[in-house]
């Protein structure tokens, strides 16, 4: 009887650990995720970036003119 209420207990305490071990998983893959979406959102806003300006020349003035849906001079 005691034994088995030992065993009992060790099981609970074991259950707990694994349950304590899936929640640090669950978090650590969220995390992951989480990263992995950053990095992709980065991505896309750097492509975006570079496809607003379209190019950088040096004018005759030896002057950067910055040519791009952001630098248009209005008309």
């Amino acid at each position: 009887m005691i034994q088995a209420a030992q065993e009992n207990q060790q099981l609970s305490a074991l259950q707990e650990m694994a349950d304590k071990i899936h929640m640090k998983e669950t978090e650590i893959e969220e995390a992951r995720l989480r990263k992995v979406e950053d990095e992709e959102r980065e991505a896309e806003e750097k492509v975006k970036e570079e496809e607003d300006i379209d190019s950088i020349y040096i004018g005759p003035d030896k002057k950067k003119i910055m040519r791009g849906k952001r630098h248009k001079r209005p008309t």
